[in-house]
């Protein structure tokens, strides 16, 4: 079966050459209709790949903006007795952004429209921190609560092999209702085979599990 359809909109024409990262990147982007882009960043605020259905240059102004942003808001944020800044959302009247630090040098943000970001978005923009850090081999912070990742219960299933039952994340459990469907896709987090489910929760919300066959391990968008 083929991976449904979710993105009603066409990417922008790219300026930079595709990495390792940009399918990560673009899963993100196609998770959510109000997902608008979605950029990887270094400490300088330079973009190391991005998707996008803005223009690339004003997806880029915003990923280096909200870089220098959030590195401005650690140290407030320690004295404060909040402990290490890891993640930031803003709501604005015509925007809102995501932003999360990868590790301590590289920073994962996303623009999104008004009402965009809900549960199942914040889900996976953590789980695509965690892919680009797996892609890029870059060290896990010791500040970072994501680097188990998500936990998915399976059970037999006829023609798949499995399929997810329950989810299991940071001692929180949703349940699966319904699976709609089941495809494969190349070029995983560590260049693998993806097995992948599109699936109905507890809540009533749709996303889509991934399992990292070579690594054994699982991803959501």
């Amino acid at each position: 079966m083929k991976r449904p359809a979710v993105k009603c909109v066409r990417e922008a024409p790219r300026d930079q050459v595709e990495s390792g990262f940009t399918s990560i990147l673009r899963r993100f982007w196609g998770c959510h209709d109000g997902v608008l882009a979605a950029l990887f960043v270094d400490h300088d605020g330079e973009c190391v790949d991005y998707c996008s259905e803005l223009e690339p240059f004003d997806a880029k102004v915003a990923g280096a903006q909200m870089n220098v942003t959030m590195a401005q808001l650690v140290e407030p944020l320690k004295n404060l007795a909040v402990g290490v800044g890891i993640s930031l959302f803003v709501s604005g009247t015509h925007r809102e952004l995501l932003v999360r630090r990868v590790n301590d040098t590289y920073t994962l943000v996303a623009v999104l429209a008004p009402g965009a970001v809900s549960d199942a978005v914040t889900y996976v923009f953590e789980d695509t921190a965690r892919a680009l850090r797996i892609e890029g081999m870059l060290d896990a912070a010791n500040w970072d609560p994501i680097e188990g990742g998500v936990e998915v219960q399976t059970r037999p299933a006829a023609g798949w092999g499995y399929a997810p039952v329950a989810i299991h994340r940071a001692g929180r459990e949703r349940g699966i209702e319904s699976v709609l469907g089941a495809w494969q896709e190349d070029g995983g987090a560590a260049g693998g085979t993806l097995m992948c489910f599109r699936v109905v929760d507890s809540s009533g919300d749709e996303l889509t599990l991934a399992h990292d066959v070579t690594r054994k391990s699982w991803l959501q968008w």
